[in-house]
């Protein structure tokens, strides 16, 4: 392989872009992967674990061939020289209290409120489909969720603006009967409920709570019985699924919380299909009264509701921690949207407890951080729709083929506020996992209740 010195002293190939490299970055990481192009300023690089990322050409020491990972590229007798220092690294118990994870995390969240606030009124979030509402209602929910775990939309900011603009939005749209939300509408009211409960916890009104009140009653008139909620509001195609009804119920536990009248009834009868979901290895079928291969991304999501919404510390419910604790290396994989998947693993992980949170990011630190560009939004990735059989987990996985079409469909903006709300949860700030007993939570790493 022949290399060339461009950038300033960076090596770089010159060989095919597929060929199998090296980049061994300032900061003294090392990342094996490909190359797929280059210019003067970065480098867009797919890992070995199939992460596609972007680094910045200043913060690369050199990229050099795979077979030299294993030890110097300098003489034994000729140490390396040290690396320049690139602010400050991150800390030994990292995501805690680590200087370097804040100031990342505020510049990807930050670059992405500069965007929504000067983007049409319609099209908050940078996403593919500018203006379905059944994907802008649910993006913005969520980054704005994001955004209260951060603490700052009490205070006149970026953060305060951009949320004000996200609840005009989410507020008109969650409840509108339009043609553009009527096959995914219950996602659309799910999310918004969910977004909306969760700011009334942090600045209550009384008409905040009006409309929260009206978007409870829209979804409890929507649920299939016990079976959980469908995409429409109507019964029709394969019928309701735990999917879905991981959002419904998390909704209605969420307003539930906050004193909004909600038929008990129907909310018990909604978490019970999450339960029935379970397993007997814990994974998290398709469907509530039916199994189907089980998910790590399914499983941490209906485990984060019955533990976060519902209060349940059942057999079920460590059965689910369980399976999640074993399977999180595949976290990332689940089935239409792999993003979202991850999002319900972390959730899981936080709902579960500091130890299982905290496992879930060494595990998952450096699928975050090499998925982050160099502008600070993220990119979607190529993972796969991957499950487990419910019976017989040691079979190992099943990859399905060609249903994660949703995510490269959405884009790099529908990517970045997955992960920021992923990347959030394994900080201890995100306001879905944080404590809702007792005083608000405060200290570092808590969110501002």
């Amino acid at each position: 392989m022949r290399w060339v010195v461009i950038c300033g002293g960076l090596l770089m190939a010159a060989a095919a872009a597929e060929a199998e490299v090296v980049v061994r970055l300032k900061n003294g990481r090392s990342i094996r992967g490909e190359v797929i192009e280059q210019d003067s300023k970065s480098l867009r690089f797919r890992t070995a674990s199939g992460i596609t990322t972007e680094l910045n050409a200043e913060d690369i020491a050199d990229i050099g061939p795979a077979a030299e990972a294993a030890g110097p590229r300098a003489p034994a007798n000729q140490p390396r020289p040290a690396a320049a220092p690139e602010g400050p690294k991150h800390s030994d118990d990292c995501p805690e209290n680590c200087r370097r994870c804040e100031q990342m995390f505020r510049h990807s969240l930050d670059g992405l409120c500069a965007k929504v606030l000067v983007r049409p009124q319609l099209t908050p979030v940078p996403v593919k489909l500018d203006t379905w509402p059944a994907l802008q209602v649910p993006a913005s929910s969520v980054l704005g969720i994001v955004l209260l775990g951060e603490g700052e939309v009490g205070r006149p900011g970026l953060h305060q603006r951009t949320v004000l603009q996200l609840t005009r939005f989410v507020s008109t749209w969650a409840e509108r009967d339009h043609p553009h939300l009527q096959a995914h509408r219950t996602w659309a009211v799910a999310f918004g409920t969910l977004f909306l409960a969760e700011l009334h916890r942090t600045a209550p009104s009384a008409s905040l709570r009006r409309k929260i009140q009206r978007l409870v009653r829209l979804l409890e008139s929507s649920r299939q019985g016990s079976e959980g909620w469908c995409h429409q509001f109507e019964r029709s195609g394969y019928g309701p699924f735990i999917g879905v009804t991981i959002w419904c119920a998390a909704a209605l536990g969420a307003a539930k919380q906050q004193g909004i009248d909600v038929d008990e009834d129907g909310v018990a009868e909604a978490f019970a299909a999450l339960r029935k979901s379970i397993g007997q290895t814990g994974g998290a079928s398709y469907y509530a009264d039916q199994p189907s291969l089980v998910s790590v991304g399914r499983t941490g999501g209906v485990l984060w509701v019955l533990r976060h919404y519902a209060g349940l510390d059942s057999a079920e419910t460590r059965r689910a921690e369980g399976f999640l604790a074993r399977h999180l290396d595949d976290a990332p994989n689940g089935h239409a949207s792999p993003l979202m998947n991850f999002g319900w693993s972390a959730l899981g992980a936080g709902a579960a407890g500091p130890k299982t949170n905290r496992r879930f990011w060494l595990v998952h630190r450096d699928t975050v951080l090499q998925a982050r560009h160099v502008s600070g939004s993220f990119g979607v990735q190529p993972w796969k729709d991957i499950g487990f059989s419910a019976f017989n987990e040691a079979r190992g996985p099943f990859e399905a083929k060609g249903t994660t079409w949703p995510d490269r469909m959405y884009g790099d903006g529908w990517a970045t506020v997955w992960m920021l709300l992923t990347w959030q949860a394994g900080r201890g700030r995100c306001v879905l996992t944080a404590s809702t007993d007792g005083p608000p939570a405060s200290g570092k790493g808590a969110p501002a209740r």
